[in-house]
């Protein structure tokens, strides 16, 4: 594992400049073959006050001025004298009316509607012109909570077109786990059992890279970029590589392959030529998980040579080999495309870049070795090459009992799900001796509901059917909750009877009024993540089902609304959030508390419950506006609501986004039609398999290709 301290075997190791450091850096991303520039985001292609009169003008006589227009308008909003600026008085109130249109508040539901695609041309023409005029509108909309901003409709709908797909060429900073993945064995000492840690424990890292903690998908490849600090902890993490390569012997346990190339010969105070090129390319061969090119090996070897010959043998060979470790090809997948572009103006990752895309998106990890044999051969340069490396690598990682009988946990696909779930936050939700006293919480241990609910995805991915639909509506008994979990002893998977031919575990917690909680949504480790300190949290549940599951957009509350329930002790949360039913509030609302308090029979330390300040708790609640007519309607409980929802092609159909999302590293744009449809298609025609669903997406138009003017417009 990395950690945050220095250490003190750097201490004798010349400290490169920080501006050397910088400089080396980016040079390694200029030497990069930068060919493909992305389009500026948002790039208009019509004149946007030429487009006002085509596009929004007419959209707000149709459909805005009758309520907003010159006499009495409703909320006193008056519409009719917008014009194409976004300056002065127009600018708030154009960010409104976006707003509104986008999240479908307005036109009320119950006037005349715009077809989706009249909406989403306004929505487009008022996004570029709020970034024509300084606000950052499209960046906005690039992040992970803004992705259900493009219409359902235009990706499964009629109005959906089926057009060849693309990504924007990019450099995509990898993620910690990923990092450290791209430390190689040089930092494993070599036991009976395989590797272990030992040597990370004498030569611990530096952990220069994170990723935001906030709720949803975390790893987008706009979001992160590398700044000075972080470029100075990674030559340190570089020169303790090196070091351990090159400076210090270990023991009999060292690593297979280690090198002391720089071992003095008799009457030799420098290392010849020779041996420096080999160090160069056994560098390269570690770290950089390829050969080195021969203009590659003559500009390294004559670095390192010039800083040995200044600072010693010793120093020089650290400083000299810092810069391999150093280029951005070890900190970014970098995914530019090559070759000439086809009738559609995209380019096909290089077969070394697919090697790299294809591992980091199923491992986290480098490429293994069949896969760099692959590159070698020429065997990774077309879409069937793909298909056979994204088949056999998935195989691996879906192989869940490992070679000594052990159950190990799916490592990226559960960090899909426990993004997706968000049920990690529970470790982030303090909770208070005097409220478990009260409610009588014997135990509340958020690393072991966390680790439950891992071995639910778990167990569900093990048997890889009906995927989102068992994560939803799975009954959890005793060995789901247990911290000792065992895929071989689980009970074998059924569709008519979860528990097996072994009997019916005892539940746990133990069931009240008679039934088994059901589904991640019902395990107390997404109960605690969508609490509150002492309180459940009905809006934020409500929240995620309308985002997660119904594909639905809330927009942010408004910086003058003073989002407080009132203080009023001893009364039932659902007494208190009559405040939420004012017409202002309840306009947004109603989308989700009616699906929040379905949990209402859950304390908010998720244990069940049949009243809360003496009152029987009410789980009543509501589906409406979904986009799915059979959907919408009232609902009695959870368990009822998460029935329906499973049964639901839209809710699936929203999954398939989601993990788009996650596997692309972006948002999904109307161009993106095809390659969601393909994966829905993938996934229900495998009986729900999340493995045929990632596949679909690795071997897709969208992750093969790359276009220089792709345009990341919603």
């Amino acid at each position: 594992m990395t950690m945050k301290n220095s250490i003190g075997a750097n201490r004798n190791i010349t400290q490169l400049p920080r501006l050397l450091m910088l400089v080396l850096f980016i040079i390694g991303i200029a030497t990069m073959n930068l060919t493909c520039v992305v389009a500026a985001e948002g790039t208009a292609g019509e004149d946007n006050t030429a487009a006002f009169d085509t596009i929004a003008k007419p959209f707000l006589k149709k459909f805005c001025i009758d309520c907003h227009g010159a006499g009495e308008p409703e909320a006193g909003v008056r519409l009719h004298q917008l014009d194409a600026s976004f300056s002065g008085k127009n600018d708030d109130l154009w960010l409104r009316v976006l707003e509104q249109v986008d999240v479908q508040a307005m036109p009320p539901s119950d006037a005349d509607q715009p077809s989706v695609e009249a909406r989403h041309q306004f929505s487009q023409w008022a996004l570029r012109a709020a970034a024509d005029a300084g606000y950052d509108t499209l960046h906005a909309r690039q992040y992970p909570a803004k992705g259900n901003y493009v219409p359902h409709e235009l990706l499964f709908g009629s109005e959906a077109r089926r057009v060849p797909a693309s990504s924007p060429p990019r450099l995509w900073r990898l993620n910690p786990k990923s990092y450290d993945a791209q430390i190689p064995d040089v930092l494993m000492s070599k036991t009976a059992y395989g590797f272990d840690d030992g040597l990370r424990k004498r030569y611990p890292l530096i952990e220069p890279l994170t990723l935001t903690t906030s709720h949803g998908l975390k790893d987008y490849a706009f979001r992160y970029s590398v700044a000075a600090p972080e470029i100075e902890q990674m030559a340190t993490n570089a020169r303790t590589v090196l070091l351990v390569l090159f400076d210090k012997k270990v023991g009999r346990n060292d690593p297979p392959g280690r090198a002391y190339h720089f071992k003095p010969r008799k009457n030799q105070t420098h290392p010849l030529r020779d041996d420096i090129e080999a160090a160069v390319k056994y560098v390269f061969k570690q770290i950089r998980y390829r050969d080195c090119s021969d203009e590659e090996l003559a500009r390294y070897a004559d670095f390192a040579q010039r800083r040995i010959e200044k600072l010693g043998p010793r120093q020089g060979t650290i400083a000299g080999l810092v810069p391999i470790v150093m280029h951005p090809e070890a900190y970014f997948r970098v995914e530019l495309g090559s070759g000439e572009p086809d009738q559609y103006g995209r380019r096909m990752l290089s077969p070394l870049e697919l090697a790299r895309a294809i591992a980091f998106a199923i491992d986290d990890a480098p490429p293994d070795e069949p896969l760099m044999a692959a590159v070698a051969k020429g065997r990774l340069a077309t879409r069937k090459d793909v298909d056979r490396e994204v088949d056999r690598m998935l195989a691996e990682a879906f192989d869940l009992i490992d070679d000594r009988g052990r159950t190990r946990k799916p490592g990226k696909t559960l960090r899909f799900f426990r993004e997706y779930f968000d049920y990690t936050h529970c470790e982030n939700v303090f909770k208070d001796n005097k409220e478990k006293q009260r409610l009588k919480v014997s135990r509340h241990n958020p690393e072991e509901l966390i680790h439950s609910c891992d071995m639910v995805v778990t167990y569900v991915l093990h048997h890889d059917r009906q995927v989102l639909q068992n994560l939803l509506t799975m009954p959890l008994v005793q060995w789901v909750f247990g911290a000792k979990f065992d895929l071989k002893k689980a009970p074998a998977h059924s569709s008519d009877d979860w528990h097996g031919a072994g009997g019916i575990p005892l539940p746990y917690p133990r069931p009240q009024r008679g039934r088994i909680p059901r589904g991640i949504l019902m395990h107390r480790a997404w109960l605690v993540a969508h609490s509150d300190n002492f309180d459940n949290h009905v809006i934020r549940r409500g929240h995620w089902i309308r985002e997660r599951l119904l594909g639905g957009q809330i927009p942010d509350t408004p910086i003058t609304v003073d989002a407080q329930l009132p203080d009023e002790p001893e009364t039932t949360l659902r007494h208190r959030m009559r405040v939420t039913r004012e017409d202002y509030c309840w306009r947004c609302h109603q989308r989700m508390d009616p699906l929040g308090f379905v949990f209402e029979d859950f304390n908010h330390f998720g244990y069940s419950r049949t009243h809360e300040w003496g009152q029987e708790v009410d789980t009543k609640g509501e589906v409406i506006a979904s986009g799915d007519e059979s959907l919408d309607g009232p609902v009695g409980d959870a368990e009822e609501l998460l029935l329906r929802l499973a049964e639901s092609e839209r809710v699936h159909q929203v999954f398939v986004r989601h993990a788009f999302r996650f596997w692309l590293g972006r948002n999904e744009t109307p161009d993106d039609a095809a390659v969601l449809q393909d994966a829905y298609e993938a996934y229900t025609t495998n009986n729900g398999s999340m493995r045929a669903l990632i596949k679909s997406l690795l071997t897709s138009d969208a992750f093969l290709f790359r276009k220089p003017n792709f345009r990341n417009l919603p």
